[in-house]
């Protein structure tokens, strides 16, 4: 884009000038920083702001030896505490490919 007014540069420049400046100055926070608190039934948030939804379900104690020994399904899923709180959730590495005892076709 030309502009024919050297005037019109100057106030286009002095307008958005002060978007450059404040951009690099605001305060961030990166999706992955967990929120602060307890979720409902005691345990620590493992998802930021706005993904509750996100947030793997406290289990019973008694179901957490199990799904341990299971393993990850997906990077949703989590590593779990013996209270059934989610500890952290699972890497990639950690991904087991689900078994399939025999597949049948009709």
């Amino acid at each position: 884009m030309r502009f024919k007014s050297k005037s019109l540069k100057m106030i286009l420049l002095l307008l958005g000038l002060p978007l450059l400046i404040s951009a690099p100055l605001q305060a961030q926070q990166t999706l992955g920083t967990p929120r602060k608190g307890l979720t409902e039934g005691g345990c620590k948030w493992l998802v930021p702001w706005g993904m509750e939804y996100a947030q793997p379900k406290q289990l019973k104690p008694d179901e957490v030896t199990g799904k341990n020994a299971r393993g990850c399904l997906s990077q949703y899923d989590a590593n779990y505490g013996e209270d059934g709180c989610p500890l952290k959730f699972c890497n990639y590495r950690e991904i087991k490919p689900m078994k399939f005892d025999r597949i049948t076709t009709p």
